[in-house]
Parts: structure tokens; sequence; C-alpha cells
């Protein structure tokens, strides 16, 4: 708002204020009927001769005109002494002066008291004015600070967009000649892209002749193509047809000659037999000739028993070879069936291998190679090499060791842990001491921490050792192996039956 409008509005109301207060203290006049007026103020100014009148005639003066005393009736109201009480002495029109300047002087008084509280409330007002002027001063001098700090900002918000104004001009003008170097890059490019229209409508004009050209080059191709094709069908039919009769006949011929060479072989075995009066049983063995030929026990069986003529040259895949308690006999049994070791023929091992009392050295001669699962040996004394051949198999999951000497490549007793370190995919492990396999305690005490040295074997679930001896502990091997069924009794238990 601005500073004059308000202090004309603050100066039209004190005004306003101080006339109802004057207002509210007026009352109406007896002489001016329907007017409100200050009663004693207005009575002494404007109706001076009325009150005159009432004081002369008692108030029965009608005459409009107030009656005024004569010369002689004012010198002597005038000569009269104040001091003098007696109304006696006075004229008739004393009293009346009297009362009238008594009553002049007490309306004076009662003016002089009001113009004085009067003028009380018009310094009030007075005080109030200068203090909205001050507030009005303080708000103009804040405003005029508003103002000028507005005006700097402006100035420098001014002065920021005449700068940002010329860095836009220099901006345009680098982008005009930019756009101007464009332009001239741009009518390079469009006249070398007319050359290469031109060049493009040329090449296109050959391409069409060569396309036209390989076209029919192509075509006499498939012709001869397809006569080419057909031709090899018709060869590739009839070379499948002779090579089929080709094969049948081999078959059959080999099939004859496979008859004919066991007939041959037992007519000389008849021979033989017949010329030095021996059983066929008893005839030496033939040296074993790999012939390159497998069998399976199926192959090899006539009349329930094992036709070892068949079996000649061949190598028999079982898949559990197990021997039979018998003192007086080396027995075998392979797949459930008896079987005589001879040199003429070897044996593959691929399940099961389950030595209890023969000797599996006997065994191990007639043996070609072990793939086998479960090992299970009782009793043994091995050497190195047989070592070697029955632990060839990647495939061991299962081995029992019961008072089993295993002997190194250099003569040297292997120990437990020697003996793993070769089987480190091992599902089932079951070893049993012999009673002098340590010469005292510290050599079991060597075993066991070479045995925690060991790695963790991670197919590893069930590790039972039997007729542990002083000083073997598995503390450590059973930190590394914490999935695995241990069972160490400390005395010799009696050997179950193996199934």
């Amino acid at each position: 708002m601005p500073r004059q409008v308000f202090i004309k509005r603050v100066y039209y109301m004190v005004k306003l204020i101080h006339h109802f207060r004057k207002a509210g203290k007026k009352e109406k006049c007896k002489y001016c009927p329907g007017s409100y007026v200050d009663l004693a103020g207005h009575i002494q100014r404007q109706h001076a001769e009325k009150i005159q009148d009432e004081a002369t005639d008692d108030g029965n003066n009608k005459s409009r005109r107030p009656r005024k005393p004569t010369n002689n009736q004012m010198e002597n109201i005038i000569d009269t002494p104040a001091t003098s009480t007696d109304a006696s002495e006075h004229s008739e029109y004393g009293d009346e002066v009297q009362e009238m300047l008594t009553t002049r002087f007490k309306g004076m008084i009662e003016m002089v008291l009001q113009l004085k509280s009067d003028l009380e409330e018009t310094k009030a007002e007075n005080v109030q004015l200068k203090e909205a002027q001050n507030n009005l001063q303080r708000i103009n001098l804040e405003q005029s600070q508003t103002i000028q700090t507005q005006a700097t900002r402006n100035t420098e918000h001014v002065q920021d967009c005449v700068a940002t104004n010329t860095q836009y001009k220099k901006n345009d003008d680098a982008e005009k000649k930019k756009i101007q170097e464009l332009t001239a890059e741009n009518r390079e490019l469009i006249a070398t892209l007319d050359d290469l229209k031109q060049r493009n409508y040329q090449i296109q004009s050959n391409f069409a002749i060569q396309r036209s050209e390989l076209e029919a080059e192509i075509s006499r191709l498939n012709v001869s193509f397809k006569s080419t094709v057909k031709n090899f069908a018709e060869l590739k039919q009839s070379t499948d047809d002779s090579i089929n009769r080709l094969t049948m006949s081999n078959d059959e011929l080999r099939s004859i000659v496979k008859t004919k060479d066991i007939k041959i072989k037992q007519m000389e075995e008849e021979i033989h037999r017949l010329s030095f009066g021996t059983d066929a049983d008893a005839v030496e063995e033939e040296s074993f000739t790999y012939s390159g030929v497998c069998v399976k026990m199926h192959d090899v069986v006539v009349d329930s028993k094992i036709d070892y003529v068949l079996l000649s040259q061949k190598i028999l895949k079982v898949n559990t070879c197990e021997d039979i308690s018998n003192k007086n006999l080396n027995v075998w049994v392979a797949d459930g069936k008896y079987i005589t070791l001879k040199k003429s023929y070897q044996i593959f091992l691929e399940k099961e291998l389950l030595c209890r009392e023969n000797r599996v050295s006997t065994l191990l001669e007639y043996v070609f190679g072990c793939n086998f699962k479960k090992l299970v040996l009782i009793n043994q004394e091995i050497c190195f090499k047989e070592y070697q051949k029955l632990l060839a198999s990647k495939r061991i999951e299962e081995v029992e060791f019961r008072r089993v000497q295993v002997m190194g490549e250099y003569d040297e007793l292997l120990r437990i842990d020697e003996i793993l370190k070769d089987i480190p995919n091992i599902h089932k492990f079951v070893y049993e001491f012999r009673d002098d396999e340590f010469k005292d305690q510290n050599a079991a005490c060597e075993t066991s921490k070479n045995l925690g040295k060991l790695q963790p074997f991670p197919n590893l679930r069930v590790f039972h050792l039997f007729n542990l001896q002083k000083g073997f502990e598995l503390g450590k091997f059973i930190k590394k192996n914490p999935d695995v069924d241990f069972y160490p009794p400390k005395c010799v238990v009696e050997t179950p039956k193996i199934e």
C-alpha cells in the first residue's frame, strides 16, 4: 500500500473518531426544536436575550425581542458593590444580570474544562498518530531497502542476461560458421553421390548381363547335376545290393569256417587221445594266444557245462568270481559255474572278486584284466604286480582286506594309508590288521598320523577297522571325513561269513 494513501486513511479515521466523541456530548436545545448542540455554550451564544427575558419578567415576557435594561438600571448594577448580599439594595435588574453573568461564567468554566479534556484527547491521538507515522517510516525504510536489494539483484540478473546473450551470439556465430562448412561438405557429398549413382548404374547394367549369363550356366549345370545324381543313385543301389549279397555270403562262410574249425579241433583232440591213450582232460594245455574275441559265459556253456574248446584262445568276461572252501582242491566258481583254470584262455573280471580260502595268486595267473567294483581278500599274501593288477580298476568302490599282506615295489610292506591312496573313489573300506602288522607302538602311531594327512574321501561312507593296536588313533582322519560311519573295535573279532 502506498505511503500517502495510508496516511490519508489514518487522518480521516482520527477525524471521524473525534467527531463522534464530540457528538456524544451534545444535548437537545429547548429553544431550537429538533437539534442537538453543545447546550451550555449554545444557549449562552444564541439565546442570551431569551434567558434575560425570563429573568426580568419571571418568564412572562412574551415579546420576541428581549427587554433591555435602561442606562440607569445598568449603572446601578455596575456601581453596586460585588460584596453586598442584600437583595433590596439592587434594582430589579441586578439579580437578573448577576444570575446571567454567573450562568455565563459557569458555562465558560465548563467550556474550558471541556476544551482541556479535548486537548488531552487530541494529545493522545497525536501520540498515536506519531507512532503510526514512525511505523509508516519504518515500513517505508524496509520497503526501500527491499526495493534497493531487489533492484541490485535485477541489475545483476540483467548483467548475467547480457553476458549470456553475448555468449549466445558468439555460439550462434560459431554455429553459423559450422553450418556453412557443413553446407560446403554437403555439396561435395552430393556431387560424390551423383558420381556413385552413375557408377552404380553402370555396375547394375554389367551385373544384369553377367547374371543372365550365370543363370544360363546354372540351368545347364542343374540339368547335368540331375543326370549325374540319377546315375549315382542307380550305381549306389546296385553297389548296396552287391554289398548285402557279399555280407550274407561272408557271414555264411564264417559260420561254416567256425563250425569246421571246431570239428577239426575236436577231431585233433580225439586223434591225439586215441594215439596216446589218454583222456581229453589230461591233455597238455596249449598256450594262450589272444584271437581278439571276447565271450561271456552263456556263449561257451553247452549242456550246462563250459565248453573249453569254444573258449580256447578267447577272453571270458566274468561278472562274479569266488573260491569254494575246499582244503584239497583249488576250486573256483565264475557266474555260478565251476570253472577249471587253463592256459588256453584268460578271464576278465567285471564286477566282483571274493577270495577267502584259495590263494588269489593262482587265479591272477589266468586273469587278463580287472574292472570290478568289489574286492574281498582274506588271509592273503600278494606281491606288488598282483596288487597293481587288482587295483587297476577305476570303478572299484568296495574293498575288504582281512589279515592281508601287501608287498611294495621294493619288497617293503604297504601300510593301510598307502593302500587308501590308490583307491580315492572308495565307498566302503573294511580292514583287519594282522597281529604282527606293527613292530611297536611308534609304528602304529606313525601310520595313524600318515592316515590323518590324506586328503578327504568325498565318496567314503563306511570305514571299519578291526584288531586295532595301541598307538593307532583316527582323530584327524575322522574330522576330515565327518559323513563316514566309523567302527573301530579294540579286540579281534571272529571273521564274519562273507556272502
